[in-house]
């Protein structure tokens, strides 16, 4: 028999999938979820999809290579969780939370 979620969780749940953009991709039913470089694990890799800040900021992230396309891998956290390497091209980058929440990604 199926868990029963109370409401809250379900709400939570609904929440965080909104928050996720989950797509279906090709109308094969099969979902992908877009998040951000900030809430990727560390081990896995991402494919920029864009960047979602303005200003200065905007400037710096393309300047360090987060351009649309880019495949970006997390390296390591820090132990109190920020910031977090990212090898990018070929190098290794630190970024912070804010910085990686800006940036939208594809996991590959």
């Amino acid at each position: 028999m199926p868990a029963i979620l109370p409401a809250g969780d379900i709400q939570r749940l609904a929440q965080d999938i909104r928050a996720n953009d989950w797509l279906d991709q090709g109308g094969v039913g099969v979902k992908e979820a877009i998040c951000t470089l900030a809430r990727l694990p560390v081990g896995r890799k991402g494919t920029v999809l864009d960047i979602q800040t303005t200003g200065n900021a905007r400037r710096r992230l393309l300047d360090l290579g987060l351009v649309p396309g880019t495949v970006v891998e997390v390296v390591r956290r820090s132990p109190i969780g920020d910031p977090t390497a990212y090898k990018i091209r070929g190098a290794v980058i630190a970024l912070r939370e804010e910085d990686g929440d800006a940036v939208r990604v594809r996991p590959v």
